[in-house]
């Protein structure tokens, strides 16, 4: 008698914990997407997602290699803020110059007399690995993993 009370005393408790992991899941679950739908539009306010067409990108050069500049991007899905201080996700680009491609200093420590930087053309070998750089393109690169560039910019400060 003592051992049938002593089973059904913890299958009940077995089924108490159960109920309660499952609605706390539940719960957890249900309060995420009310918060998510209360608290998404502000979230989208303040850090508006990137558009589904981008034609420039800014990284820094990881390699150069012939006509092709290998760019360190930051993954243009992941552009909410950190709050843990983790870095975003990078990504690796090809960036193709061409003798159409525009490379240019934008020079900012050296302005005009109107306090415009000062833009002159380079050339590529002017542009070093850890450079950071600005490239343009007359295509959508959002996605692309390799793309044509019409412009590349240094800029100095």
């Amino acid at each position: 008698m003592k051992l049938r009370t002593f089973t059904i005393t913890i299958v009940i408790l077995a089924a108490i914990a159960l109920a309660l992991a499952l609605g706390l899941a539940l719960g957890r679950k249900q309060g995420g997407a009310q918060v998510e739908q209360s608290l998404g539009p502000l979230v989208d306010l303040a850090f508006p997602k990137p558009p589904d067409e981008i034609k420039n990108f800014s990284g820094t050069i990881k390699r150069i290699y012939g006509a092709n500049i290998d760019l360190e991007i930051v993954d243009p899905d992941d552009y909410l803020p950190r709050t843990d201080g983790t870095p975003h996700i990078k990504e690796i680009r090809l960036a193709s110059i061409s003798s159409a491609t525009q490379i240019m200093l934008v020079d900012y420590t050296k302005p005009d007399n109107r306090g415009n930087p000062t833009i002159t053309s380079i050339e590529l070998s002017d542009l070093k690995v850890g450079d950071t750089i600005t490239v343009r393109s007359n295509e959508n690169i959002r996605d692309a993993e390799k793309f044509d560039v019409t412009r590349v910019e240094l800029v100095r400060y």
